[in-house]
Formats: structure tokens, sequence, C-alpha cells
């Protein structure tokens, strides 16, 4: 799994899950199978719609995009 790490070896945390994968220079189809999920469904997260909580913290876990922002709360 592809973390994103800052200077002092913590995991950075992103605004948004795109700003992540372009950061990573990933494609969608890339950033997905990363995150062993379907590229469909990826793109629909990345576009704002939401997924079930426990799919969203393990993204989140993975990224280090804000869980709230992954449930549309933030």
């Amino acid at each position: 799994m592809i973390l994103i790490q800052d200077d002092m070896k913590r995991i950075k945390t992103y605004a948004s899950l795109k700003s992540w994968r372009t950061a990573a220079g990933l494609t969608q189809r890339e950033a997905a199978r990363l995150l062993d999920v379907p590229q469909a469904l990826y793109a629909r997260i990345e576009l704002g719609q939401t997924t079930r909580p426990i799919r969203a913290k393990a993204i989140s876990d993975q990224t280090g995009v804000p869980f709230e922002i992954l449930m549309g709360v933030a």
C-alpha cells in the first residue's frame, strides 16, 4: 500500500481523495487497485458520493483523507 508521508514520517492529511491520488501520481484505476475497491466505486467516492463507514474508515487509514470528508460530513 502506498502511504504518502511528510518529512516527519507521519501520514500526511489530504483535503480530498483526489488530492491524495494526484499527489501520489496515480490514475483512478491505480488508486482503486491499491485501495482494493472497484474503479467505478472509487470514482463515485472521489466525486463526493458516500460509501459505507467501514470502507470509508479503511480508505481514510490508508490515504490520510479524513474519515469525515469521505463520509460527506466535513
